[in-house]
Order: structure tokens, then C-alpha cells, then sequence
């Protein structure tokens, strides 16, 4: 459940990237431009802390979040990695 809710709050915040190449169409901005001003101008951070975890133990969960990963370039994941302390 909460997987899909961040697949939601993702999905949301992305629209302000789809509407800024809506934007740049219809100001006549050359697409390539457009797009290199897209990808220096936004990105989108969200924490999913135990994405480490998740990916270490195969859960199926990290697949879904590396779906948004791939469906969204600009989009990063910010997560807690565990490493081993010192004895």
C-alpha cells in the first residue's frame, strides 16, 4: 500500500515535468534544447528509506520502485544503505 502511494505522489509531481515540455511545444523551443533545459532545471528527490534493504533482499517492492525509476529519468530515490560497523 504504501508503494502505491508514492507510485501516486511520483506520478503527481511528474505531470510539472510533462507540462514544461508542453510548454517549451508551444513557445517553439527546439526539442533537444528543451529537453536539456528540462534535466538541468528539475529533477525530483523522494526518500524510500529501506530501498536498500529491499533491493539486498530481492523484494519484490524494489522492482516497483525501480519501475518509477526507469519510467521517470529525472526522478531519484534517496534511501538508508546499511553497512557493517566496526568491531
Amino acid at each position: 500500500l504504501r508503494a502505491q502511494t508514492l507510485a501516486r505522489t511520483v506520478q503527481g509531481m511528474m505531470y510539472y515535468e510533462a507540462a514544461l515540455r508542453l510548454l517549451s511545444r508551444l513557445e517553439k523551443v527546439d526539442p533537444s534544447v528543451a529537453e536539456d533545459l528540462i534535466k538541468e532545471k528539475y529533477s525530483y528527490v523522494v526518500a524510500a528509506q529501506v530501498y536498500g534493504k529491499m533491493k539486498k533482499n530481492q523484494d519484490n517492492k524494489a522492482e516497483d520502485i525501480d519501475y518509477l525509476l526507469k519510467k521517470y529519468p529525472n526522478l531519484r530515490v534517496a534511501y538508508i544503505d546499511e553497512s557493517r560497523g566496526r568491531d
